[in-house]
């Protein structure tokens, strides 16, 4: 036991010292910093891989409160979420979870760590970035309708449209954030799956798109949702709208792939050719509430066993 424990303090010593070399490198290093950022979680990743999730999680915190000291607070705001996603993808690969099961706890993982540092830079610091592009925006529609205004050419609407394209942005930005939280994760995950290949870690591969397949929670969480949207009033522009509106989003865009996945299950057992899937993709979009449609049900009633004659009892 004192052998394993030394073992474990020993490796958890040699990886928090080469995360902080990748963290500084990323961090103080201009050009070769960008190409470093993806690997800083791999020293994590793999420590992960090969020790239990409590080592695992106290080694994270560990490193990030080591990366305080090296940087003050600015790296160690840098360092927290890259250290919770190599944790989470560690985590994953020492249960033997799937590629898909990874990158989605990964990816929310990565999306928790993101929205507590946004809400202590906005509770402790008093600084809210998004709602600082916001009216930066709106400052700059306000200025150019005053020039308009000047020369005669502003139209009559323009308040209006300004208005309208505000409150859009209000859904919109939270949205392109987690899109870039997930395309980020994924992006993190093809990289130090490659290096953990190369230091001899098996690393699961994503299933065909035909075998795509959702935890049946995700059918939950959407009537939740769809319920909250319907008997719940809520004013536009408040948190909770935006909150709900991009889980909304989010939750019909993971169902609409669920969908269209079973569709190509479909194609793939009735064995027609690449080109029914093109034309299937295709219709998919203007049929989007449809094809989103079939993936609830596919979650929810196994419609695959069924196409194969084999529904689970």
């Amino acid at each position: 036991m004192p052998t394993n424990t030394t073992r474990r303090l020993t490796y958890g010593a040699i990886m928090i010292a080469l995360f902080l070399v990748l963290l500084a490198v990323s961090f103080y290093v201009p050009v070769i910093g960008i190409l470093t950022t993806f690997l800083v979680p791999l020293p994590l990743v793999y420590y992960t891989s090969k020790f239990d999730r409590t080592f695992s999680i106290l080694t994270a915190i560990v490193a990030v409160i080591v990366s305080f000291l090296m940087g003050g607070f600015i790296v160690m705001a840098f360092a927290f979420p890259y250290a919770a996603i190599g944790v989470a993808m560690g985590d994953g690969l020492r249960e033997r979870k799937s590629k898909l099961f990874i990158f989605l706890a990964s990816g929310i993982t990565f999306m928790i760590a993101v929205v507590i540092e946004y809400t202590i830079s906005v509770l402790v610091q008093n600084f809210n970035p998004i709602q600082n592009i916001l009216d930066e925006t709106e400052a700059f529609y306000r200025t150019n309708g005053q020039l308009l205004e000047k020369y005669g050419v502003r139209p009559e609407n323009y308040t209006e449209l300004v208005d309208q394209s505000i409150q859009m942005m209000h859904v919109i930005i939270p949205f392109v954030v987690i899109l870039t939280i997930f395309l980020t994760t994924w992006i993190i995950m093809q990289i130090n799956f490659f290096g953990m290949r190369k230091l001899r870690v098996k690393t699961p591969k994503f299933p065909r798109f035909s075998e795509f397949r959702l935890p049946k929670s995700v059918v939950w969480y959407y009537l939740i949702v769809l319920i909250f949207t319907l008997f719940v009033k809520m004013d536009e522009g408040t948190m909770l709208f935006l909150a709900i509106a991009n889980a909304m989003v989010l939750l019909r865009g993971l169902l609409f792939l669920q969908g269209l996945s079973l569709i190509y299950f479909y194609i793939d057992r009735i064995k027609q050719g690449l080109w029914l899937k093109v034309i299937a993709t295709i219709l998919a979009v203007p049929l989007m509430q449809f094809v989103t449609l079939i993936g609830i049900f596919d979650l929810g009633f196994n419609i695959r066993a069924y196409i194969t004659n084999s529904p689970k009892k």
